[in-house]
């Protein structure tokens, strides 16, 4: 929703993925300020793509790994939250290197460090 905010004159824009990729959103911001609407919209669709692939995972728990594996300790969640396993932690890095690899994502922390 970032680009369509931007695009309908929001001043600024909250979001919890703005904290994980927040490169993918500046990126976004810089693009829109400059009129490169085309560049705007490829980081708005490969942020989509990962908001989406994170959100079949529990996302609190997701969001705290994903922002260990670039060395920020954000704890671990409690009840009500549910957390991430091993296995469910392994899967969402797979699908994020397919997420990375098929956007040729470049230059995001969170995806470098998998």
């Amino acid at each position: 929703m970032a680009l369509s905010g931007l695009a309908y004159g929001s001043d600024g824009l909250i979001g919890s993925f703005y904290n994980v990729i927040p490169e993918l959103f500046i990126g976004l911001y810089n693009a829109y300020k400059r009129g490169d609407w085309e560049q705007a919209k490829l980081l708005q669709r490969q942020a989509d793509a990962i908001i989406f692939c994170v959100l079949k995972y529990p996302m609190h728990a997701s969001m705290k790994c994903m922002l260990s594996w670039i060395g920020i300790d954000a704890g671990t969640v409690r009840r009500p939250f549910s957390s991430l396993d091993g296995e469910a932690e392994k899967n969402l890095k797979k699908e994020l290197r397919i997420i990375r690899d098929a956007y040729s994502i470049k230059d995001v922390a969170v995806l470098e460090a998998l």
